[in-house]
């Protein structure tokens, strides 16, 4: 056989493959055939129907597809369909089954009068598209004898079939069963705008922009997108009882009170607007009527309370919502100062007007916290005619909060308190209502300027290179030195050379190398009297080396200073106390600096406290080995023989070794409660 002619039997046979699976895939299982031999209407598919016609004696039901969906009524009235008493009835016929079937016998046609098919009580059509060929009728006649069956026929069928009585149940639906319940047709998610009208009263407006809602009257403010969207979805729950229509002729409105409604509610959707309006009480319900309906009904007021608002009620009560995290930039305005505070790379924040320094990260982080916490007390002026009444016409602080990859910043002024002290007015920039928030943790940073924010570290050094420490107090100096060896110690070289209390130095070195301020007071004083800092009641400097330089050495070799290293000196002066009381912060400065700050009483009392030793002897009592006590009328003593203990004197006898012992142990560990002078003269 030729070449030419193999490929094209090859290419039959493919194509006769192909065909083969194409047509057996598409031929139904055996479950299927069985299961369509049984159906009524095998081929039934509810989403082609566009189209249902009930005829029936009182009158003909004509229900047609909007959309995907959406059905409308068009006989008896012209109403919305409920989507689902349509959908159930197209269920029921594409899952209808025949329980039984009457053929015809003999070539004699089936007697349809017997099954009441001569004269059916229900002609039902669909539709399956636009064409007279795409319309399908059937017909249904009587119930079975005894039972709840029905008997239906196909329009042109030979054949009878008894069915379920669920199909009459769908067949013989009243208006008000197949009209649709829901007073609004919307997704809450897409509405656009709502309008709430009380009366003859100034409508509550609002509207979407981007994801968050708006008030546009009778104020222009920020919504409550959780409120507002309540609102919604309790409009769009609204639904009428079977039994609650009233009327669907064109009448005089004002006999229900619709005419001037006591409430009309407005929702725009996808371009499309739908209107309630709600008139009078009667027993628990109110007179309702959509605009674009002429249907009047009942709903229950219980359902209807919730949409009694005031425009307050809607606002949103967060006066700026943003994340601390995404914070890039603050701006602060005081009527002093201009304050900007940037996050950066190397730092978390850093102050980079009016001077170029840290930023305190707890206490930036606090107040942008504040900001966003801020709940508003009251809505305290939606127009207001003078600012100045609220301290805004030259506000207390301009804040500007700029958000990464928001091209909006938040704007905010902050004005004055109220009478009380315990609110601040504040607006967003750009806008007409002011409001009362929380002043606590708010107005003093806002407007104190930059040292609210900066960084509180004053002092900091390696405080193992700490070698010197003098403490001047009063008309007392002390002067302290470390000595360096296996165990660096501190020794009090004035008034007196004694070994020091090391906790007390060690505290006083610690919480200097690291001194941080409770708060900064004043930059620049011109006068230091008001804090006591003209003379101060305490100076303390510490001396330190700067740093050890080390040359480049071969890698092992122990390292060997080059040279001896620089040493700096600091001075903390401490001046008065912050306000009468115990436990209190001090004012304080640094000897050279411009800044005034308040320290912490729980450092300052180490520098007030008593730098010398408080051990009264230093005792090895291991080493003991006599002991000799001295009373007004004798002297006892102790003498050490091996391990044990006995009295030499006055008399000889042995003691307890434990007594002895003890004795030493509590001589050790006896410590003075403070020193009373510094001399070797008798008191």
């Amino acid at each position: 056989m030729r070449p030419k002619n193999t490929l094209i039997l090859l290419g039959v046979a493919v194509v006769l493959i192909l065909f083969i699976q194409l047509y057996e895939k598409k031929k139904p299982s055996t479950d299927e055939w069985q299961l369509q031999q049984v159906k009524v209407f095998p081929d039934f598919k509810p989403d082609r129907v566009s189209q249902v016609e009930i005829k029936r004696e009182e009158g003909p039901f004509l229900a047609k597809k909007i959309e995907e969906g959406k059905w409308l009524l068009e006989k008896p009235r012209q109403v919305r369909a409920d989507a689902a008493e349509v959908k159930g009835l197209l269920d029921e016929l594409e899952f209808l089954g025949k329980v039984g079937t009457i053929s015809p016998e003999g070539g004699k046609p089936v007697d349809l009068a017997s099954y009441g098919l001569d004269k059916p009580r229900i002609e039902t059509s669909y539709w399956t598209g636009p064409a007279q060929a795409d319309k399908h009728t059937f017909y249904v006649g009587a119930s079975r004898a005894g039972g709840s069956e029905v008997y239906m026929r196909h329009e042109g069928g030979k054949e009878v079939y008894m069915v379920k009585g669920s199909l009459l149940d769908r067949l013989t639906k009243s208006l008000n069963d197949l009209r649709n319940k829901d007073v609004f047709e919307i997704d809450p998610n897409a509405a656009q705008r709502v309008e709430l009208r009380y009366g003859s009263g100034e409508a509550i407006k609002c509207f979407k922009e981007g994801e968050n809602w708006r008030l546009e009257s009778p104020v222009a403010d920020k919504g409550d997108n959780e409120k507002i969207m309540q609102v919604l979805y309790n409009l769009r729950g609204l639904t009428v009882a079977k039994d609650d229509f009233i009327t669907d002729e064109e009448v005089d409105l004002n006999k229900w009170g619709l005419g001037n409604p006591q409430l009309v509610a407005t929702i725009q959707e996808k371009g499309q607007t739908q209107t309630l309006l709600l008139g009078n009480t009667r027993d628990n319900k109110v007179y309702a009527k959509r605009q674009e309906e002429p249907a009047v009904f009942f709903l229950k007021d219980n359902n209807v309370t919730p949409l009694k608002k005031n425009p307050n009620e809607l606002r949103d009560k967060k006066l700026a919502r943003f994340d601390p995290m995404y914070v890039s930039k603050v701006e602060l305005k005081t009527r002093d100062q201009n304050i900007v505070i940037e996050k950066t790379k190397e730092y978390d924040y850093l102050i980079t007007q009016p001077v170029n320094v840290l930023a305190d990260r707890d206490a930036f982080k606090g107040f942008l916290d504040v900001i966003k916490e801020l709940e508003i007390q009251n809505f305290v002026a939606n127009k207001p005619d003078n600012l100045a009444t609220y301290g805004l016409d030259q506000p207390g602080a301009d804040i500007t909060i700029t958000l990464k990859d928001e091209p909006k910043p938040i704007r905010l002024q902050l004005g004055g308190k109220d009478e009380r002290g315990t609110l601040c007015y504040i607006k967003r920039t750009g806008e007409e209502p002011i409001f009362a928030v929380k002043a606590e943790k708010l107005h003093e940073p806002a407007t104190r300027g930059y040292l609210a924010f900066r960084d509180r570290l004053v002092m900091e050094f390696n405080r193992d290179k700490a070698g010197k420490l003098v403490v001047d107090r009063e008309d007392k100096r002390f002067l302290l030195e470390k000595k360096p060896g296996q165990e660096e110690k501190w020794f009090l070289k004035e008034p007196l050379e004694v070994e020091a209390d090391e906790d007390i130095v060690n505290n006083i070195v610690w919480f200097m190398s690291f001194l941080k301020v409770e708060r900064y007071v004043e930059e620049g004083p011109k006068d230091l009297k008001p804090y006591g800092l003209d003379a101060p009641r305490i100076r303390a400097t510490v001396t330190y080396a700067k740093g050890l330089l080390m040359a480049d050495k071969p890698e092992g070799e122990i390292f060997v200073a080059d040279k001896e290293p620089d040493m700096e000196s600091q001075t903390l002066l401490i001046g008065k106390r912050a306000k009468e009381g115990e436990n209190v912060n001090s004012y304080a400065m640094l000897q050279g600096g411009n800044l005034v700050f308040e320290l912490s009483w729980t450092e300052v009392r180490y520098l007030e406290s008593e730098p010398a030793s408080k051990v009264v002897i230093g005792l090895d009592y291991p080493e003991v080995t006599g002991v000799s006590i001295t009373y007004p009328e004798k002297e006892v003593v102790y003498q050490k023989k091996g391990e044990a203990w006995e009295m030499v004197g006055p008399e000889q006898k042995p003691v307890a070794t434990r007594e002895i012992e003890s004795l030493l142990y509590n001589l050790k560990n006896l410590k003075a409660d403070d020193v009373y002078q510094y001399s070797a003269k008798e008191p």
